[in-house]
């Protein structure tokens, strides 16, 4: 007689290990390495729609403009142009009618063309350097208000004739002629020539003039404002839209554990507290924190959020980084040991449920 009361019971353990903290290390690497070349790639495609519409190519040429008609910028030169002389970049600062450059990105302050002390001597720095003040400050008094340009005029004598432009016995490098011009003193006080240039004609063009440019031209501190806003869309949108591509896309393409692609690489995957893949609502959490409270707030507190959970996934008990202990998930070794979606997928590989409950455990591989 067969008795059909016969009960058999069966413990079933798991057993999940810790990944090698080298493997998480390179995983990790290897995912900020594919968020920076897709950062680049869409920040490169992100600028060139917007450097593409009309509005940004108004502006950005009205710019051009006036940094060329304010005659501290010039078409950077070239065979084509002529400017690679100077005879020409004088000729060019003194012009009503400037040429404009090939492209809006194809200008150089008339400094750094002058510095280049291969193509210029000393006596064509300072002809070049006295061109680009006179035209400068010609260009100033038909733009600027009366109280601007008042103001213009005052701080360049006060430069031009201050004390430190002397020599040793205290003779001024730059004096005013009979019509209240500003000139380089007849006496010759400086010991070498190219010290008028150094010293007093470039250096009013690179700090004053320049400063003058942005507060007193009317024009310029709004067009270079808009195009520093439009950068400062650029780079968030495509910040964004990066972290999206590496750290969400990849968890439903590896479900099981929620893997990136760095992480899937290595075999590192996520468990939660019963110790199964993640699911939906946890893994949108996870990478919620992740994204905004590390990911997007380290741009605005120089990477703090990321050394912190970097600092826990090395040192903190369970190995966990800022998302995962909030969240209380546990990433294992893939190699180890299968991770499971659920107690489903159990009895589907033909485990005995009526068993007692699976009894997962966490150990960290020596």
């Amino acid at each position: 007689m067969i008795h059909d009361d016969l009960t058999v019971e069966n413990k079933i353990e798991l057993e999940y290990y810790f990944p090698p903290f080298y493997r998480r290390v390179l995983a990790n690497v290897l995912d900020a390495i594919l968020f920076i070349l897709a950062f680049v790639g869409l920040f490169i495609g992100v600028r060139g729609i917007i450097t593409s519409t009309p509005e940004y190519k108004a502006k950005i040429n009205a710019l051009v403009d006036l940094k060329i008609e304010s005659c501290l910028y010039i078409p950077v030169p070239t065979s084509e142009n002529g400017l690679n002389f100077i005879n020409n970049i004088i000729s060019y600062l003194q012009d009503d009618d400037k040429f404009p450059p090939a492209s809006p990105t194809e200008i150089i302050d008339v400094v750094s063309v002058l510095n280049d002390s291969g193509n210029f001597g000393d006596q064509s720095k300072i002809n070049g350097a006295e061109a680009a003040i006179k035209g400068f400050l010609t260009y100033c008094e038909e733009v600027c208000s009366e109280a601007d340009y008042a103001n213009i005029l005052t701080d360049y004598e006060s430069f031009m004739l201050s004390d430190e432009l002397t020599n040793e016995s205290g003779i001024h490098y730059f004096v005013k002629d009979e019509e209240e011009k500003i000139i380089i003193n007849p006496e010759d006080p400086a010991p070498r020539k190219i010290l008028y240039y150094t010293e007093g004609l470039a250096p009013y063009l690179d700090d004053h003039a320049q400063g003058f440019l942005i507060t007193a031209v009317p024009g310029y501190y709004d067009f270079t404002r808009y195009l520093n806003n439009m950068l400062w869309i650029e780079i968030p949108v495509a910040y964004s839209i990066a972290g999206l591509f590496v750290y969400l896309l990849p968890l439903f393409i590896f479900r099981r554990g929620r893997m990136t692609f760095g992480k899937a690489l290595y075999r590192i995957g996520l468990v939660d507290s019963n110790y199964f893949s993640p699911r939906f609502g946890r893994t949108m959490a996870r990478f919620a924190i992740f994204y905004f409270g590390v990911l997007l707030l380290s741009i605005l507190t120089l990477g703090i959020p990321l050394f912190v959970s970097f600092s826990l996934m090395a040192f903190s008990k369970k190995r966990q980084g800022f998302a995962d202990y909030m969240l209380g998930l546990i990433e294992v070794d893939g190699y180890r040991t299968k991770i499971f979606m659920s107690r489903d997928e159990i009895i589907l590989k033909g485990i005995n449920t009526h068993s007692k409950a699976p009894d997962f455990k966490v150990r960290e591989k020596l």
